[in-house]
């Protein structure tokens, strides 16, 4: 990650964030800063129970809802969810079995709930590969947020750009820029972009 390239294009003091993929609230987290050294507030999603558990302890200013995200109709869902940063939908990042069963909702039904008549200033999405399914589960005629962070990984980048560019985002950076020069270790599935809303302040509905 990287903190400080972020705040230099989101500068805001104050601001409202979203996160899904939350871990512990600290761990690879863009918000924990935002709300630890600029006062931002918002909510955060994590499946994973013991993880949950963690977040709500290291993040007692936001609002943490243990479930998982999905664009598909159903109101359950499972995955690995045994509190690792890689756990996934279905066990597929680390192929692993999905041996945990938790309830399943989405962007839009959150955002009504919690944002209400609310603009979300960073909306950050980090889901093992599942991006996409996420990001196609909001109702963007009526929620908006003016930035959108996502770890993309590379065999979905274009399905995940083309997405967001058909609901009036653009891709403005790649906050992380992982390469093998710079990051040996690196593995070349993924890094973080940021987007922003193309649409005028207002447009969206939030109802």
């Amino acid at each position: 990650m990287n903190y400080e390239k972020l705040i230099r294009i989101v500068p805001k003091m104050g601001g409202v964030f979203f996160e899904a993929g939350a871990n512990d609230g600290v761990f690879q987290s863009y918000t924990c800063r935002l709300e630890r050294e600029r006062n931002w507030t918002g909510v955060l999603v994590e499946p994973s129970l013991t993880a949950y558990n963690a977040c709500k302890v290291n993040r007692p200013r936001s609002k943490v809802l243990n479930c998982a995200l999905t664009d598909e109709p159903v109101e359950t869902i499972t995955g690995d969810f045994d509190g690792s940063p890689m756990a996934s939908i279905s066990g597929t990042r680390l192929n692993r079995p999905a041996a945990v069963t938790v309830k399943a909702t989405s962007l839009t039904k959150v955002f009504a709930e919690h944002f209400k008549g609310v603009t979300v200033d960073l909306m950050s999405i980090d889901v093992e590969n599942y991006e996409l399914n996420v990001l196609r589960s909001l109702d963007y005629a009526r929620f908006r947020p003016q930035f959108i962070l996502a770890e993309i990984y590379t065999a979905s980048f274009y399905d995940v750009v083309n997405f967001l560019l058909g609901n009036n985002y653009v891709l403005i950076n790649n906050i992380t820029n992982f390469n093998k020069r710079d990051n040996p270790q690196w593995d070349g599935t993924h890094n973080d972009f940021l987007f922003r809303d193309l649409m005028p302040a207002g447009t969206a509905r939030g109802v």
